[in-house]
């Protein structure tokens, strides 16, 4: 929702593209515009086409599209890369990362690598130094480093687990991958792990990431493998961050690797995340990888911007549970979340965040605001599912988590909960902007909103048949 010349439109996503290595397809997507290419080397699952209809996911990857040149690509036998029998080797992931640069012509570039992947990045830089510029590791791993050398770097209100504690970890996340008992939130990005919208995602990105003996043959290969013949042998600027609080992968691991591969720098954040895309402090976790392969910072969020706001909501929503059961309603849900990323992005919105049953979108332009609005409202109630929604255009206050602010927004909120079932309201200011356009408006007269000292008028949009 940066209104600056910078940003890089993605619609809806990028395509996805595939490279041969060893006979095995592996996919990956390409964004962004920029002198330096940044190749992100994933950790344990990925899907380099769902990632895109989180929104949190989303307004990472867009933002580094920004200021880089961004290459992702799914590990074999995960996302859309081809299913293999056997648990690929670190070697397989290398030569794999290597067919993608040669696809796409890239001589050297600039490694990402989370959690394993980083793993793969330390590996490829070791092994051909002249195929990388620099390497950003977050999160990662010190595979095969004995327990009594990275004892030395815990601190002692965080001691290691123990290999029966950790043991446990891995089969709980093996036991319950993918269904709605999943352990990996709570693990991997516990300050957003109770948000239902962010939950119903990452059930169904694991699902379209891997199967649960796929996820256990990925762990088991992580056992015997052992980065410390390489560490020494990396020669690239490498720059290693690391959560103080992680749950997945204890800090003792980034802070053993910032003191051994040569001249790397540290950067330890206080927060308990694994995976940053997903929480608040994303922006500044993006933003230190992003000042370090540049060697620019991106500037600060804009402070205040004038958005038009779109809120919406699902009609009734836990009747209609009870009434189609769990099964049902979380595939209605997930067909909502789709079809949201789809057509909100299509149509030039910034999926601000999702609230539960609905959602919060911002627009540059009210008449595109509204337009969506009521495609979208047409295309879920085709699917069966109601929703409420609701405009108001004004200054937003931009927050350094992406998230927005202001009496714009809550005006928007309040038009919206106004709203009859397959009902797109606007206020005032929204039909004030489009007088003479080609959108009709039906007075719905004044309305007491919430909050507000005075009652406003609102219009209904007069939506044709799609």
């Amino acid at each position: 929702m940066d209104a600056s010349a910078r940003i890089f439109v993605v619609e809806p996503f990028p395509a996805v593209r595939y490279a041969r290595s060893g006979g095995v397809n592996i996919a990956y997507t390409r964004w962004g515009q920029g002198s330096h290419v940044v190749v992100y080397t994933p950790p344990l699952a990925s899907n380099v086409e769902l990632c895109w209809e989180s929104p949190e996911w989303s307004r990472s990857l867009r933002h580094a599209g920004e200021y880089v040149e961004c290459v992702m690509l799914d590990k074999r036998g995960l996302g859309l890369s081809d299913r293999v029998t056997d648990p690929p080797t670190l070697e397989d992931h290398v030569a794999d990362t290597l067919a993608v640069m040669n696809a796409e012509g890239l001589d050297a570039v600039d490694l990402v690598g989370h959690s394993e992947g980083g793993d793969i990045a330390i590996a490829l830089a070791a092994l051909h130094p002249t195929r990388v510029e620099s390497v950003t590791l977050i999160g990662t791993p010190a595979l095969g480093v004995p327990r009594d050398e990275l004892e030395l770097f815990t601190d002692a209100e965080r001691p290691l687990l123990t290999d029966a504690e950790q043991a446990e970890l891995f089969r709980n996340i093996v036991r319950h991958w993918g269904s709605t008992d999943s352990a990996t939130l709570d693990l991997f990005a516990p300050s957003v792990a109770a948000q239902p919208a962010i939950q119903r995602w990452n059930q169904r990105f694991e699902r379209q990431s891997a199967s649960p003996g796929a996820i256990l043959g990925f762990l088991r290969s992580m056992v015997g493998a052992d980065l410390r013949p390489l560490l020494g042998q990396v020669r690239a600027r490498t720059l290693v961050s690391h959560a103080r609080g992680d749950r997945v992968v204890h800090v003792a691991n980034g802070r053993y690797l910032a003191a051994t591969i040569p001249g790397a720098r540290y950067i330890e954040y206080d927060i308990d995340d694994h995976l940053h895309a997903l929480v608040p402090e994303w922006r500044r976790v993006l933003d230190d990888g992003i000042e370090f392969v540049t060697g620019h910072r991106p500037p600060p969020a804009q402070a205040s911007v004038f958005a038009t706001v779109l809120f919406t909501d699902i009609v009734n929503s836990t009747p209609r549970e009870a009434n189609v059961g769990d099964a049902s309603w979380r595939r209605l849900l997930d067909g909502h979340d789709r079809l949201a990323s789809e057509v909100m992005t299509r149509g030039g919105g910034q999926i601000v965040k999702q609230t539960g049953d609905g959602l919060l979108v911002t627009f540059t332009d009210p008449a595109r605001a509204v337009a969506v609005g009521c495609e979208f409202a047409q295309r879920v109630a085709a699917d069966g599912l109601p929703i409420r929604a609701g405009l108001h255009a004004g200054m937003v206050e931009v927050r350094e988590d992406g998230d927005i602010t202001g009496i714009t927004v809550n005006i928007a909120a309040r038009v919206q909960s106004e709203a009859a079932a397959n009902e797109v309201l606007v206020s005032e200011t929204v039909r004030d902007l489009l007088l003479g356009s080609d959108v009709i408006f039906e007075d719905r007269g004044h309305h007491e909103l919430k909050g507000l000292d005075s009652p406003r008028r609102l219009h209904a949009v007069r939506m044709t048949t799609p």
